[in-house]
């Protein structure tokens, strides 16, 4: 099983029962996602080396790091 560096807490799993908790954990990046989606807003770069090492995109990336 695989967990956070920091916490060392597994990570959390969704099932198809949404509560309270999960809607208010999950709605910043569902509204980030959506208003991307939809092009009222440009992707953000992480500006992050561990992330852009990681990054299937980085062949193509105008950002590079």
């Amino acid at each position: 099983m695989f967990c956070d560096r920091k916490t060392k807490e597994p990570p959390k799993i969704f099932s198809e029962i949404q509560d309270s908790f999960s809607l208010r954990y999950r709605y910043p990046s569902l509204e980030i996602f959506a208003s991307i989606t939809v092009n009222l807003e440009e992707p953000k770069h992480h500006d992050n080396k561990r992330k852009y090492d990681a990054c299937n995109m980085k062949s193509v990336c105008v950002f590079r790091i």
